[in-house]
């Protein structure tokens, strides 16, 4: 999802009172996104409050450089970067590790005011290559 901020609001905003989301979130460490950045929070929250800040390009760079190994500025690269752009392909635009999870879901709550709570975290290990999270709109989580 390009706008996991967007996306969550969207979410909260059609979820049922006491209603509950389960989201299942890849940790990077554990999956392809190995070599990318982890996205800081600061980057999602410019893309939500500024939609058209959007780089679906620069997401695609770092893309192929970082999981498809193809060098930053090759021909090769910048071709992949097109092909991928105009196929309009789904990768994981943003990575993160369990902690960036948890401070992504406490901004939810505390910078966008979405009142909900962790009814349950599981966070990544080695045979769990990603987190799980329940939210529950309203409800009395772990918070």
């Amino acid at each position: 999802m390009p706008n996991p901020l967007a996306v969550l609001h969207h979410w909260y905003n059609v979820l049922a009172p006491a209603g509950v989301l389960l989201l299942k979130i890849p940790d990077k460490r554990y999956t392809f996104d190995i070599k990318r950045e982890r996205t800081p929070l600061e980057h999602l929250v410019a893309e939500y409050s500024n939609p058209g800040s959007f780089d679906k390009r620069a997401h695609y760079q770092d893309w192929a450089e970082n999981v498809l190994n193809l060098p930053r500025g090759s021909e090769e690269c910048e071709r992949e970067v097109e092909r991928l752009m105009a196929m309009d392909y789904s990768i994981h635009y943003h990575t993160w590790i369990k902690e960036d999870i948890w401070e992504l879901i406490e901004y939810t709550r505390s910078g966008m005011q979405l009142d909900w709570k962790p009814a349950m975290f599981l966070g990544t290990r080695f045979y769990r290559r990603e987190c799980a999270v329940v939210l529950q709109k309203g409800g009395h989580g772990l918070w």
